[in-house]
């Protein structure tokens, strides 16, 4: 959502008060104290560069996956845009390199895919009914519930701070629901 402060204004008109903005920064502190207690330095040498290029990179995307909600429903949207990145990656990933990928059974597939597609109906629901800067702080909710998992799972290291992060995190959705 941080990216999205300044995208969203140029794409879709919608701009945070100032509420919002305090919610959008804690998400963002949120996320760099998890960052932070996994011991990794931010380097562009490693995947931390590539994921603040993605988040640049969602920050624009979402825009526009609000005004193609705004101008059809979320069922369509979901529909197009998974039926072409679909297709995308069919003439990227061809034959022969899928061949030497290990088979996964068709049924965790299926429930992958129900769930994704639940997922991605419920954000653009989203979407359409808020500003892009808060429905997106909320839809990155997903870090606290990633922190739970892989500390009760996983038994990761650290979970009380990351659970604190994550909560910093979470304060800022509440601040963007109420904004």
């Amino acid at each position: 959502p941080l990216f999205s402060l300044f995208t969203s204004p140029l794409i879709t008109g919608d701009s945070a008060n100032n509420s919002g903005i305090v919610g959008v920064l804690l998400i963002a502190a949120g996320a760099f104290f998890l960052q932070k207690v996994s011991g990794k330095k931010f380097s562009l040498n490693n995947g931390m560069a590539v994921m603040v290029l993605s988040a640049l990179v969602f920050s624009v995307s979402i825009n526009f996956a609000k005004l193609a909600v705004i101008r059809s429903n979320p069922f369509f949207t979901t529909a197009f845009t998974d039926i072409f990145v679909g297709v995308v990656f069919l003439i990227v990933f061809n034959k022969e390199k899928l061949e030497n990928r290990p088979h996964t059974p068709l049924q965790k597939i299926l429930v992958l895919s129900l769930l994704s597609l639940g997922v991605e109906v419920l954000a653009l629901n989203a979407l359409s009914r808020a500003p892009v800067t808060y429905a997106s702080g909320l839809i990155l909710l997903s870090p606290l519930f990633t922190v739970i998992l892989a500390g009760t799972l996983l038994q990761e290291k650290q979970l009380l701070k990351r659970l604190g992060a994550a909560g910093l995190m979470v304060v800022g959705a509440i601040i963007l629901s109420i904004s």
